[in-house]
Order: structure tokens, then C-alpha cells, then sequence
């Protein structure tokens, strides 16, 4: 049987820890290596750079945003709240903030707040593909397994080589009983990703889900 719980491990967040990073510094929509074990530094995690003044995002919101990834990076996660909340007031159509709002409610384990500021970043943002990923990790601990296969499929859609998508899709057909479907999974995740590959490998033929962490996701510029 598989763990509901392995899914956390790979989670893929974009708070820290640049977010508050400078333009020059976002050259990727993520890659911070925060380990997550729904803890300090998750892996496969993918920091999130703000969109540039130029391209239209206020100093503001990006200075709000950025306050809220310090104080989450420093465990102050009601701050970081408000600070991420604050940068939606200046900007509502922020979706990189509703993604930072939601990661923080689901270390709080506030699924149904986290739910719908996930929600509400993939309807500003709908090809965000690591949203996908995230709401997909939340709904299969809520018991929505039907519903997170769905996320991660969107996800692969959007992000062929994404390869934490594509091991959290092969981990949850493998509980949906869809054994075949985790197997095509896998020879597409050999070409990109030996670990998780291994991972899949070994949850696909000794029936357990081994604890993969060592990888750091990366992104197109926001």
C-alpha cells in the first residue's frame, strides 16, 4: 500500500528561500532546496522569484511577498500570512503570493484554506504546473485521491519533464490500483531522474514507497 504521507516529502514549494531575491537572482521559477518533510528545507522544492517591476509587478506586493518568505523561512508563519496577504492587496492578480498563502496554511494544516489559495493561483496562473503538484500532494491527504490524480496529470501535461510530477503520478495510480499507468511512469522518469526513478522502481515492485528527498526542481522565469 502506499504511504499518503510519501507525497509531502516531495512537495514543491516557492517560498523559500529566494523569494525575496533580487531580479538578477530569479533566474528560475524555482530551485530552493528546502527540505521538506514538511519541514524545514523541503527538496524537490522550487523557490519562487517574483515577476519583475517591469513586468508589471509592484514594488510593493514584491516587497510584501518577499517580507512573508523571510518570516516563513524563520518559522513565523502568521506573519508570513499577513505579509503574503498584504501583497495580494496590492496586487489580487499575484499568483505566486496565493501559492506562498497556501504553502504556509498546509504546514498549519489548514487544508481547506491551503485548498483555495492553490485554487486560486492556478485560475490567475493556469499553466502553474508546480500548483498543480502541490494541491495534488493536499487533496491525497484529504482522501481526494481521485481528484489528486488529477492535479498531477495536469501538472505532467503542462511540464512533460517534470519529474516530481511524474513520481507523485506513478505513486498514486500505484494506490488507485492502476499498476500499468505507474509503470509508464517509470521509463519516462529513467531519463530524467535516476533517484526518483529508483524510488518508483522499488514502490512499483516491493509494494513500499521509498522516502525520496534529494531533489531540487527548476523552473522558467516568473
Amino acid at each position: 500500500m502506499v504511504s499518503n504521507r510519501v507525497l509531502c516529502f516531495i512537495l514543491t514549494i516557492f517560498l523559500l528561500p529566494s523569494l525575496g531575491a533580487t531580479a538578477t537572482e530569479k533566474s528560475c521559477h524555482a530551485s530552493a532546496p528546502l527540505v521538506v518533510r514538511q519541514s524545514p528545507a523541503p527538496q524537490g522544492q522550487q523557490d519562487q522569484g517574483e515577476k519583475s517591476t517591469a513586468s508589471g509587478r509592484s514594488d510593493d506586493a514584491a516587497r510584501a511577498n518577499a517580507d512573508g518568505a523571510a518570516q516563513a523561512r524563520a518559522g513565523r508563519f502568521a506573519d508570513a500570512i499577513l505579509s503574503f496577504k498584504q501583497a495580494v492587496r496590492y496586487d489580487p492578480e499575484y499568483s505566486v503570493a496565493h501559492y506562498n498563502i497556501a504553502f504556509v496554511y498546509y504546514r498549519l494544516k489548514q487544508y481547506k484554506e491551503a485548498s483555495a489559495h492553490y485554487e486560486q493561483a492556478i485560475r490567475l496562473e493556469p499553466d502553474y504546473a508546480e500548483a498543480y503538484n502541490n494541491l495534488g500532494i493536499l487533496l491525497w491527504e484529504m482522501g481526494r485521491t481521485e481528484r489528486a490524480a488529477e492535479c498531477f496529470t495536469h501538472a505532467v501535461a503542462l511540464k512533460p519533464r517534470y519529474a516530481i510530477a511524474l513520481y507523485n503520478l506513478g505513486l498514486i495510480n500505484l494506490k488507485l490500483k492502476k499498476k500499468d499507468a505507474s509503470l509508464q511512469q517509470l521509463v519516462q522518469l529513467k531519463s530524467l531522474d535516476a533517484d526518483l526513478a529508483a524510488g518508483l522502481y522499488k514502490a512499483i515492485f516491493s509494494d513500499k514507497v521509498v522516502d525520496v528527498r534529494s531533489l531540487a526542481g527548476s523552473g522558467r522565469d516568473r
